[in-house]
């Protein structure tokens, strides 16, 4: 599980090396329920090639949208977001308290997941609907794989399920379901939906991806599929379906709150696992990014974001993927950690904080960290 690295006996010794430190002082924060408010509501869908906006009302306790409920392609997306899930109701919660909408129902599990299970309760019933289709097999999500895989028997025929971050479903599809007929994915089609993911993403809404993939009834038997092992789970030639949007606004006080931090010299880095586009919005709601990154920049200017220099270019801010992190030499990071001073770190795993955390202690910072949750890096080792 998470470990925390608490030493109150070293309070007087860390106000100490406050005093002493010339250097400024680090805050990593985490993205979701730290900056956001953690109370995810489905937003938009994508399939068949276009938008479809969806309406959730506390009010008048509907969740409604621009859908068609009985259109094919519609129908498998609502399927896969209903199946593929480790969430349940909170009976015990639920029953406790009086419950007029299916909006304020309390959920376990993830706030993505909340979401999803919330919107498919106003279209049918979850419950029933997963008794119908038990789940036979999981490969549950983590941070490194960035998606979630479930085995149903669906029709008689066992049937795989993914959920996860639109480009990581996109690698494991051959094909994309449109208007109810499996069409092969082309590049062309891959930008069509590279370009829906960037136009959610960049409002800072959090975007999943949706595919599925039949499998073969005799090569894959109730006996195999109770005991098969995530690696032998077959995830290539999947069907891509659609995309959908969750929308979890910023808290209230966080942007003011960065600004705070700011003035008092402490600089925020945000370490979050969304994609960079949506990292980039939120980070620029809150504050913590206020000027033009020096991957916008690099882009209007055509050239490598890594030429792209905060002295010789006079941009203060960039974002950096996991995936670029993966290719930093430690002295790579150090020095970006160094000379920008608005930074956000996106589609990251647990590893990659700590990288983040003993780069900036390398400054001879201070290290502070805010946010929870199981997707949390090893316990940093102190500098003294």
């Amino acid at each position: 599980g998470p470990r925390r690295c608490d030493h109150p006996r070293k309070d007087k010794e860390d106000d100490g090396k406050r005093k002493a430190s010339s250097g400024t002082q680090r805050h990593q924060q985490r993205k979701s329920g730290t900056l956001t408010q953690n109370k995810m509501t489905c937003s938009t869908m994508w399939y068949n090639g276009a938008m479809h906006a969806l309406r959730a009302s506390y009010v008048h306790n509907t969740f409604d949208g621009e859908f068609d409920p009985s259109e094919g392609t519609y129908q498998t997306l609502l399927r896969i977001m209903t199946l593929n899930s480790s969430s349940r109701w909170d009976t015990e919660a639920n029953t406790k308290e009086e419950i007029t909408s299916h909006l304020q129902k309390h959920i376990i599990g993830d706030a993505s997941e909340q979401a999803l299970m919330k919107f498919c309760e106003y279209q049918h019933s979850v419950d029933e609907f997963r008794a119908a289709y038990p789940k036979m097999a999981e490969i549950p999500f983590n941070s490194t794989s960035k998606f979630h895989v479930t085995i149903h028997r669906i029709d008689g025929q066992p049937t795989l399920l993914m959920k996860g971050a639109p480009e990581r479903v996109m690698q494991h599809c051959g094909s994309i379901l449109m208007d109810g007929a499996h069409v092969p994915l082309t590049e062309d089609l891959r930008a069509d939906i590279a370009g829906a993911n960037d136009a959610l993403g960049g409002k800072g809404e959090r975007v999943l991806g949706f595919a599925f993939l039949p499998l073969d009834p005799t090569a894959f038997p109730d006996e195999r599929l109770e005991n098969i092992e995530a690696k032998d789970f077959p995830l290539d030639g999947q069907c891509f379906v659609g995309l959908v949007s969750l929308i979890d606004p910023p808290r209230e006080n966080v942007p003011e709150a960065v600004t705070s931090c700011k003035s008092a010299g402490i600089r925020v880095i945000m370490v979050t696992g969304d994609q960079p586009i949506t990292a980039t919005a939120i980070a620029k709601q809150v504050n913590i990014i206020t000027s033009e990154t020096a991957n916008e920049y690099a882009a209007r200017m055509h050239m490598d974001v890594n030429e792209v220099h905060p002295t010789t270019h006079g941009i203060r801010a960039r974002v950096v993927s996991g995936a670029e992190l993966a290719e930093f030499t430690p002295e790579k990071l150090d020095e970006v950690t160094k000379e920008f001073d608005q930074l956000v770190f996106a589609r990251t795993t647990p590893a990659n904080k700590l990288q983040i955390v003993e780069s900036c202690q390398r400054h001879k910072n201070i290290v502070a960290g805010t946010g929870g949750g199981g997707n949390e890096p090893p316990a940093p080792k102190g500098r003294g």
